[in-house]
């Protein structure tokens, strides 16, 4: 029994778990699952807005653009105390 939708056959539902279908690596969480696919893939679907910088996980552009443009990430600082 499948529960993923179209594009996703990277992975399936098997036993109450979810298991790679590239190697061995189960989970019961399906967006860890996803997470790990990505490695086999090479998927990136996070992008940076300032350069063209890819990551597999939105923290990963995060930690990016606080160190790599830190001028947009103290202007997002700035704006978000502004706002609380």
């Amino acid at each position: 029994v499948s529960l993923l939708s179209e594009g996703e056959e990277c992975f399936r539902w098997e036993g109450g778990q979810y298991c790679c279908n590239f190697c061995s690596r189960t989970s019961y969480l399906r967006e860890d699952m996803r997470r790990h696919v990505r490695t086999h893939t090479g998927e990136k679907p996070y992008k940076c807005p300032h350069c063209s910088y890819c990551a597999t996980q939105k923290a990963h552009v995060v930690t990016h653009v606080k160190r790599k443009h830190v001028q947009h990430s103290q202007k997002l600082e700035r704006l978000r105390k502004s706002i609380t």
